[in-house]
């Protein structure tokens, strides 16, 4: 359960999305589950689905040579 101060923050943070949302600021849009680039950041993932996403927000692989 969240505490008060942790509603309050929240509901500060959803204001302040709808108010942007209504002046055309920002669009908020729908994003599938595969697609979620900030998957990559806050869930551990299979190695197909991390290169999908690593590839989708531009970093390489990159294979050091053995010494």
């Amino acid at each position: 359960m969240l505490s008060s101060g942790a509603v309050a923050v929240c509901k500060h943070i959803a204001d302040l999305q709808q108010d942007q949302v209504a002046k055309k600021t920002i669009d908020l849009r729908r994003v599938d589950t595969e697609n979620q680039i900030a998957d990559i950041l806050t869930k551990p993932l299979a190695a197909p689905a991390f290169r999908k996403l690593r590839d989708m927000i531009g970093v390489a692989e990159v294979i050091a040579p053995r010494a």
